[in-house]
């Protein structure tokens, strides 16, 4: 079809990347039209629900088996545009110009394929900041006998894909395998250094971490504090910031401490969260009002009376995050933290965000260092356990008394790890509580 692209992005279990690649896509300035089409194998959370609200134009391709070209194969004959573009789920656009500037080099009959930059996140792991940066350049560079070509960020031309498809038998670089045929006919690859997206992953996996840790520690530096670094670091902020959701549970066990916490800390939590969709939990009929006044969004399912009163708070949460899904209500970061003891600072949550996606970790949990009632479970991980709500959570496992972590102030998790009403048995990190 004249004049439209079609982006074909392959997925499983994308939900915390697909918002951010989304909101990228739809903040393209070009001279076409976009379709996406999602070629998703099996996926158990909801990034297709979440792709599909978020994208009007959006095909569904399901396969049952994930080989590389296949599935981009699969992906090409649905399309109906005229150009391809292969993009990974986790990499976001970094600025309005990709898909055109990705695209320009097509004019040419004789470029067969175009591939893009990709750069790093500040959180990204610094193996993988040192791979990006070291493997996509700032000069534009015309490939006549370099087969390199990458599709985490590619274009093509659907004619072309359509005669000559991906290799359906290799588990990886089939975008070289294609690009080194292409080379044979005597057509070109070109490399746009402006097409850039930002990826989370890097392409190697090699190096002294220690020797690895300070150069990187050097970069973010440059990049945090000169602005004539953007160009090859990436605009700070320029990505798409996840969408972040906070809980805060408003108990009746505790009198009224917990209500009156929250009007205390009604406009400083307005403040420190000015970025997140702020949710209170109370149990208690006029707890509903109260929060109201003070200007929240209200879960109200505890004050049934037929809720369990000694149900783990963590079974609460995730009741509770099930039923914003169903609501069409997606959250890349689910948070919740005891009012009665301490509220968060900005710094404090940044460094939360911070260490899950450099961690590469499901969930960040607060922790201290002072002796405290903690529990170890079966599998080695350590939890503060010093309330009833998640004491009650644990009844079925062995634990043992070890001091650590402290959940019960503080916890951050994705929203698929809340959903399945489990996040100390997720992969996690802890943050120390700046108390």
């Amino acid at each position: 079809m004249q004049n439209l692209i079609s982006i074909v992005l392959r997925t499983k279990n994308e939900e915390f990347w697909i918002g951010r690649f989304m909101e990228g896509v739809k903040e393209q300035i070009c001279a076409y039209d976009v379709e996406i089409v999602l070629v998703d194998n099996g996926s158990t959370d909801r990034t297709v629900a979440k792709a599909r609200k978020m994208f009007d134009r959006l095909k569904l391709v399901t396969i049952d088996e994930y080989i590389p070209g296949a599935a981009l194969n699969r992906g090409v004959e649905a399309a109906n545009g005229d150009y391809i573009v292969c993009v990974s789920a986790h990499c976001v656009p970094a600025n309005q110009d990709w898909l055109s500037e990705l695209l320009e080099p097509l004019k040419d009959p004789n470029v067969a394929a175009v591939y893009g930059r990709q750069i790093p996140m500040l959180t990204s792991n610094p193996k993988d900041k040192r791979d990006l940066w070291l493997t996509f350049g700032l000069d534009d560079k015309i490939q006549s006998r370099d087969p390199f070509l990458h599709n985490a960020n590619a274009g093509y031309r659907r004619a072309d894909l359509l005669q000559h498809p991906f290799s359906e038998t290799m588990s990886n670089i089939e975008d070289r395998r294609w690009g080194n045929y292409e080379l044979k006919q005597g057509r070109k690859i070109y490399y746009a250094s402006k097409a850039v997206v930002y990826h989370d992953h890097g392409i190697h996996q090699s190096g002294s971490q220690s020797r690895l840790n300070g150069v990187i520690a050097m970069m973010d530096e440059l990049h945090q504090n000169f602005d004539q670094f953007e160009h090859y670091y990436g605009v700070k902020g320029g990505v798409v910031p996840p969408s972040l959701c906070l809980i805060v549970p408003i108990s009746h066990r505790y009198g009224h401490d917990d209500i009156h916490a929250l009007t205390k800390y009604a406009s400083e939590i307005k403040v420190r969260f000015k970025d997140w969709t702020v949710f209170i939990m109370p149990s208690l009929p006029d707890h509903i009002e109260i929060a109201r006044e003070y200007g929240f969004e209200v879960l109200d399912f505890r004050v049934d009376p037929t809720v369990n009163a000694v149900q783990p708070l963590v079974m609460d949460i995730s009741k509770a995050v099930n039923s914003l899904t169903e609501q069409a209500m997606f959250f890349d970061y689910i948070g919740t933290f005891d009012i009665r003891r301490w509220l968060p600072t900005e710094v404090f949550l940044e460094r939360a965000l911070s260490l899950i996606q450099s961690e590469q970790a499901d969930a960040a949990i607060g922790a201290v260092h002072k002796p405290k009632p903690t529990f170890l479970s079966t599998t080695g991980e350590a939890f503060q356990m010093e309330y009833s709500g998640w004491l009650n959570w644990l009844d079925s496992l062995e634990v043992t008394k070890v001091p650590v972590l402290d959940p019960s102030a503080f916890i951050l998790a994705k929203m698929d790890v809340f959903r399945k009403g489990n996040p100390l048995q997720s992969k996690f990190c802890s943050v120390e509580l700046d108390e």
